[in-house]
């Protein structure tokens, strides 16, 4: 009597809803009260509350109760749990069905059958949704439903009620969702809801039913009420109080919640936060959890930024228990959501690859699958991907009508990217086969946009192309005419977005009227991303018109814009567009004083305004490297260079401005900002500080804490606000001086320059003046500036030789070593006015861009010989950087410190009998030991970090795809690459990389150069002597033994590798065989 009275209790708990109730109640019994029944309901609790450890309990007590029954129900209850929770495959799902089949076998009673049945229905229905089932099964799977119900009814009617809200659920659930079949399945059994033996019981059929009923009665937001319960809801919740279920608002606010956001209202997460602080309080966690989740995804998809911080600071969940089962593999597609993001497709795709291997949940494959497809798409090799997503076509095909059958199709169309792609149209007969409308108008974009996006010949009107026009045609059609859509105001604002690409050939008005309803749709979506993307294109559009027509009022409308989308965005975190836009306003402005639309006497106003403008852009631009710093320096590299792609118009616009304006020092300093942002910034990162940590820099730590999380643009400039602050105080610091300036980006003056130069100047011979020549190429010109001690402004003359003519030369090498020794004297212009205001045996600091990057310069011939013979030469990205590796001294003094601890690593493959020989000669000379033979990675980078001065001599590579990618060989196959070395702490006075290519780097928009030498140099090395090309061994012996007995007998670094490339040419003349090595960072 007792166990019947507590297993009424607790079902009556569970029934009302009360679910921390329950769990309290539960947890107050001995193990002697808990009867089989009392286990299974548990099960059942716990699991709907998200304690999988507890519902592990309850299955253990239910199998070990002693009934062959209960513990049969128990291994079929966990193999469901297992499936549905710990990720699915169709053998799975097979196993589950056939042990259903023989334990009914075994327990052939009504109860035990529907039981067994009721498992076999939930199976199928997850294999519908998750679509490794076809879906033209689903009409027989409701039958079959409706068959089981009939039975529930008869053997237990307050079950039966459960079972008929799941029928609900899956009639409006994927696939084919309909949700008007769904309020008749209700209506068709309204006479049992009629009469229920309790209110209680009807409780699951009334919720079931809500989505239903919102989506055929308010398909848009119009129709509903603003900030209150639409009638039929409000009737609902009043039955459910009557009824005492507790658990009534927290469902119906969350299902109207979810329902809004479908339709893309923000309302929509006022409800789910309400709904969430219910769920937590009854103890429905992981209905609560996935709210959230849904909230959060919906808000970061919509770059809703302000909106989401506020979400997470108002909803915690903050309990022990909630590690879901599947929890491993959600986490790996984080994982590799995290590295795709940063931009470092290279290890997505291997990490993708390594993960698929132990992957046999469907969903987890096709996801992991997505992200190979996706990093293949950005490193140019998706093609590769086409066998295994023909493999899991293939696999999947028996299957016919199937949502990953029409994604895999998809997958396939991206990864061919051709036009016209046959497997778009199989991926939408799928998708609209299997109701995934959204989908399937999605890839009709697609579609279209394979097609947009080829066509380069502004003469061709593709609107005139019926397969186009069709394709639209059939898309405005289902945006009528479909009832309930999710995103509806996203699709048809990428609609009109396509539509105005397709007409920007003919009809630019069209275009304009397109892109101006897009805005509409995006913003009533809510959706930033795609608005600042429409925004993007507007304002380009009218910039465009502006230049044709020299016209102000079409910038002036564009500037009216651009201004507005600033402000919208400024409650997100899209910094990648918010500098774009801000780009596209200087531009306005710049060109608006170029064409001379702007009054005279408001023009030096209007040009400070420009010059602000373009700081901003640069302001706006730099606020991104302060989102992407994770803690490794090699991933924030990798994430910057994502950025770098777009930069190089920014930096060129920058240029021209002040180079009309001709403000050279303000060229200069333009260049300064903009080269090697992450070089110079991990530099400055790496500087030391004092070894006690200062309260200002605890401080500074604490405030970028906060920067770290999701902010918006607001946020982060008032962040960046207080940092400045910081810093300013740190000025006043002499320890943290040097930190400060680096971090405020505070660049010298001219004067300021030159007061560092003269420092410098003063470590030489008295008749030594040091020289900074920096190259900057715009559209086919090469400009030349020079920074000297000696001149009040920079010289600067624009150099008689086409960039692109040279660039066409140039890609008719594999490398730079190939060329003639006629290409190095035609290539000589680019020195040639060095012999007007440079005398010989002046050092020459080259900071190159463009395409002259990687070109020996020092090889060039002026007043007929290299320069080298003349002038001791250099090469450094920046002055900043320069200084930065300046900065770095050690406390013994640079020349007593770099030969304190010389390690040599020689030959490591054992095929370079040379090298072997220069390892063994350097080893004498220093009076140290020669690792050579068998070197590991991890011997490499113990040598590396314990050296003053490091020698390697053996094999190198460059990878002129990916120079984070370039490496240095080791033994056994195995390598160490730049991305490598970027993370280590160096201490090294002197690198050296006696091998093929090490001194070659990739180098990006924004002029960011990545390769072995940079790496060094960021790692902590203050010096890297590097190759250009693939070395001679034998040259390569000869010219490293001789630069060691210069740099032993006094001789600074720049003059001893000055003297040993002379003495090299004087046995070896061929260029390729002596110029080869170049010096990075400091001379001296």
């Amino acid at each position: 009597m007792m166990m019947s009275l507590i297993f009424d209790s607790l079902r009556n708990l569970y029934r009302k809803g009360d679910l921390s109730g329950y769990s309290d109640y539960y947890k107050s019994l001995s193990d002697q009260d808990i009867t089989p029944e009392i286990s299974l309901l548990s099960v059942h609790a716990f699991c709907t509350m998200g304690n999988w450890k507890e519902a592990e309990k309850s299955l253990q007590k239910l199998r070990n109760s002693g009934s062959p029954i209960y513990s049969a129900k128990a291994t079929l209850i966990e193999n469901e749990i297992d499936f549905l929770l710990c990720g699915y495959s169709i053998e799975k799902a097979n196993r589950i069905i056939e042990l259903c089949d023989n334990a009914q076998k075994d327990f052939p009673n009504d109860e035990f059958m529907c039981f067994a049945d009721e498992v076999k229905y939930k199976i199928r229905s997850a294999m519908l949704t998750w679509g490794i089932l076809n879906a033209e099964d689903k009409k027989e799977h409701i039958e079959i439903g409706k068959q089981l119900l009939e039975k529930f009814f008869v053997i237990d009617k307050e079950h039966s009620f459960d079972f008929l809200a799941a029928l609900v659920n899956d009639s409006y659930n994927y696939p084919c969702p309909d949700a008007i079949k769904a309020c008749e399945l209700v209506k068709s059994y309204q006479h049992w809801i009629d009469t229920p033996d309790s209110l209680l019981d009807i409780i699951p059929v009334y919720l079931a039913s809500i989505i239903p009923l919102l989506r055929v009665q308010y398909p848009e937001t119009s129709m509903l009420p603003k900030n209150q319960l639409p009638v039929e809801l409000k009737e609902v919740l009043e039955f459910c109080s009557k009824a005492g279920y507790v658990a009534g608002k927290a469902f119906i606010e969350s299902k109207y919640g979810s329902h809004l956001l479908e339709l893309e209202s923000m309302e929509g997460i006022t409800w789910i936060t309400s709904s969430i602080k219910e769920f937590i309080h009854l103890g429905y966690y992981k209905q609560a959890d996935s709210l959230y989740k849904q909230a959060i995804a919906c808000l970061e998809n919509n770059s809703q930024t302000t909106l989401l911080y506020e979400f997470k600071q108002a909803n915690k969940i903050d309990v022990d228990f909630l590690d879901f089962p599947y929890k491993k593999e959600t986490e790996l597609l984080e994982t590799l959501h995290k590295i795709y993001a940063s931009g470092d497709y290279e290890q997505a795709m291997t990490l993708a690859s390594e993960y698929l291997e132990g992957s046999i949940c469907e969903n987890t494959r096709a996801g992991i699958i997505c992200m190979m497809m996706n990093s293949g798409i950005k490193l140019g090799v998706s093609r590769r991907l086409l066998n295994l997503i023909e493999a899991e076509i293939e696999r999947l095909y028996p299957l016919k009508k199937s949502v990953l059958l029409a994604q895999y199709y998809k997958f396939k169309a991206l990864a061919e990217n051709t036009p016209r792609n046959q497997h778009w149209l199989m991926a939408i007969e799928l998708y609209h086969a299997t109701g995934y409308l959204e989908d399937e108008l999605q890839c009709r974009l697609y579609f279209l946009t394979e097609d947009i996006q080829k066509v380069k010949d502004p003469s061709v009107n593709l609107l005139s192309d019926p397969v186009i026009v069709d394709n639209f045609q059939i898309i405005q059609s289902q945006l009528d005419s479909i009832v309930f859509l999710p995103n509806r105001n996203i699709l048809k604002g990428q609609y009109y977005q396509y539509y105005g690409l397709a007409c920007l050939n003919h009809n630019i008005a069209e275009t304009y009227n397109c892109y101006k309803k897009a805005e509409e749709y995006f913003m009533n979506a809510g959706c930033l991303r795609l608005y600042a993307q429409n925004m993007h294109y507007l304002s380009g559009l009218l910039i465009t018109i502006a230049r044709q027509n020299r016209d102000i009022q079409f910038y002036n409308e564009a500037i009216y814009i651009l201004e507005k989308g600033i402000r919208i965005l400024s409650d997100s975190e899209l910094f990648d567009f918010v500098w774009r836009l801000n780009f596209l306003l200087f531009v306005c402005h710049s060109e608006i004083l170029k064409y001379n639309l702007v009054d005279p006497d408001a023009q030096k106003e209007f040009a400070i305004k420009t010059e602000n403008l373009l700081n901003e852009t640069l302001e706006s631009y730099t606020l991104l490297f302060t989102k992407i710093r994770p803690k490794e320096n090699s991933e924030w590299i990798v994430a910057s260079i994502s950025l770098y792609r777009d930069a190089r118009q920014l930096l060129e616009q920058g240029f021209n401005f002040y180079y009309i304006e001709q403000k050279w020092e303000e060229c200069i300093l333009w260049i300064e900002k903009s080269y090697s942002r992450s070089l110079s910034s991990i530099l400055s990162n790496n500087m030391s500080l004092p070894s006690s940590m200062h309260p200002l820099i605890r401080e500074e730590n604490e405030i970028k804490e906060i920067s770290g999380s999701h902010i918006s643009i607001v946020k982060s400039r008032e962040i960046q606000r207080q940092l400045n602050s910081l810093y300013k105080e740190m000025l006043g610091i002499p320890k943290l001086r040097k930190y400060a300036q680096s971090k405020l980006k505070i660049l010298p003056d001219y004067v300021t320059l030159q007061r560092k130069i003269v420092n410098e100047e003063n470590r030489l011979n008295s008749n030594q003046k040091l020289f900074f020549i920096y190259y900057f190429v715009v559209c086919d010109s090469i400009h030349l500036l020079a920074v000297s001690s000696i001149w009040e402004r920079p010289f600067r003359t624009i150099i008689p030789l086409s960039a692109n003519s040279l660039k066409k030369e140039l890609e008719g090498f594999r490398n730079i070593s190939e060329a003639d020794e006629e290409f190095f004297v035609k290539s000589s212009v680019l020195i040639e006015p060095l012999a007007s205001y440079t005398m010989p045996n002046d050092i020459i600091c080259f900071i190159p861009h463009g395409i002259i990057h990687n070109l020996p310069l020092h090889a060039l011939i002026l007043e007929g010989e290299p320069l080298i013979m003349r002038n001791p030469v250099f090469y450094n990205s920046s002055i900043q950087s320069w200084d930065y590796i300046q900065f770095r001294k050690n406390s013994d003094g640079n020349e007593k410190y770099m030969f304190s601890k010389v390690n040599i690593i020689g030959n490591p493959t054992g095929d370079l009998h040379f090298a072997d020989q220069e390892a063994k000669k350097l080893a004498e000379m220093f009076h140290v030991e020669a690792l050579t033979g068998n070197v590991s990675k991890e011997m490499f980078i113990e040598k590396l970090v314990s050296a003053s001065m490091f020698h390697f001599t053996g094999h190198g590579y460059y990878r002129e795809d990916n120079g984070f990618q370039s490496a240095l060989k080791l033994s056994q196959g195995m390598v160490i690459r730049a991305k490598d070395i970027i993370d280590l702490k160096l201490n090294i006075e002197l690198a050296i990389l006696s091998a093929c290519e090490t001194g070659k780097y990739k180098v990006y928009s924004g002029e960011e150069q990545l390769g072995l030498s940079s790496a060094l140099l960021m790692a902590g090395a203050r010096s890297v002597i590097s190759s250009l090309w693939p070395v001679d061994d034998e040259a390569t012996e000869i010219f490293f033994v001789h630069f060691y007995q210069y740099l032993k007998t006094g001789s600074n670094k720049i003059t001893a590798l000055q003297q040993a490339m002379i003495d090299v040419r004087n046995i070896k003349k061929q260029t390729s065989l002596w110029a080869a090595f170049i010096l990075q960072g400091s001379a001296f």
